[in-house]
C-alpha cells in the first residue's frame, strides 16, 4: 500500500511539471547500474517437498545490476529504446528452514520514456515504462538438504521514475527508481514470485 501511494503521488508531481523543448529528435545510447535494494526486495518460494505447499520468504542480500541500451528520441519529449540488463543477488534464509543460494538474471526490454522539464532547467524528470523477457537462473540449497538448479525464460514488464541532468547538449546523468515483476519462473514443483525494486544510476549520450 505505502508502495503504491508513493509511486502515485511521484506520478501526480511529474505530471505538474510543464513540459519544454528537450534535445533534438534522433538516436542515443545509455548505460545503467545499481543495486537492489535489499530490505525491499522479495520472493516467495513454494514447494511440496520442501515445504508441503507453503510459501517461504526467502531474504535477497545486495546484489548488482548493470546494462545498456540503444534508443530514439521523437516528438522532443518521447523516448523508446531497447534495453538489456543483467543482474544477481545471493539468497539467505536463517531460521528452522534455512536457504542459501543465488538468482540472477538476464532480461531484454523495449522501453518507453516519457520526459519532463522546466523551463531554463537542466532538471528532466521523466516516466517509464517497459515490457520484454527475462531469463531468471536459480540455484538454492534448503537445509533439507535439496538441491534446486534451474532456469527459466519468463516475461516481465516495468515502470519506474527518474530525474536527469543535463551535463550538456548531449550528455545526461539520471537517477531512476524502478518497479519491476517477473511472471513465475517454474522450475518443475517449484516456482518462485520473483520482484525487484532497483535503484540505477545511468548515463546518456545523444547523438
Amino acid at each position: 500500500m505505502k508502495k503504491t501511494f508513493l509511486i502515485t503521488v511521484c506520478c501526480a508531481i511529474l505530471l505538474a511539471i510543464s513540459p519544454i523543448a528537450h534535445s533534438a529528435d534522433g538516436l542515443y545510447v545509455s548505460g545503467i547500474g545499481g543495486v537492489p535494494f535489499p530490505y525491499i526486495s522479495y520472493s516467495y518460494l513454494t514447494d511440496d517437498v520442501i515445504t508441503q505447499g507453503a510459501k517461504v520468504d526467502l531474504d535477497l542480500d545486495v546484489g548488482y545490476l548493470y546494462g545498456g541500451a540503444i534508443g530514439y528520441r521523437f516528438l522532443d519529449k518521447f523516448r523508446i529504446e531497447e534495453e538489456i540488463t543483467y543482474q544477481k543477488n545471493d539468497i539467505e534464509k536463517e531460521g528452522a528452514q534455512p536457504a542459501l543460494g543465488e538468482i540472477s538474471t538476464l532480461a531484454i526490454l523495449l522501453n518507453g520514456y516519457y520526459d519532463f522539464a522546466t523551463e531554463e532547467s537542466v532538471y528532466r524528470p521523466f516516466l517509464s515504462v517497459g515490457i520484454g523477457y527475462a531469463t531468471v537462473e536459480t540455484i538454492l540449497t534448503t537445509g533439507s538438504p535439496i538441491r534446486l538448479a534451474g532456469q527459466d525464460a519468463i516475461f516481465t514488464y516495468q515502470v519506474g521514475i527518474g530525474l536527469g541532468y543535463a551535463i550538456n547538449e548531449k550528455v545526461t546523468l539520471d537517477f531512476r527508481y524502478r518497479f519491476q515483476e517477473y511472471s513465475d519462473p517454474d522450475y518443475g514443483s517449484t516456482e518462485l514470485n520473483y520482484t525487484m525494486n532497483n535503484f540505477l544510476i545511468g548515463i546518456r549520450v545523444d547523438f
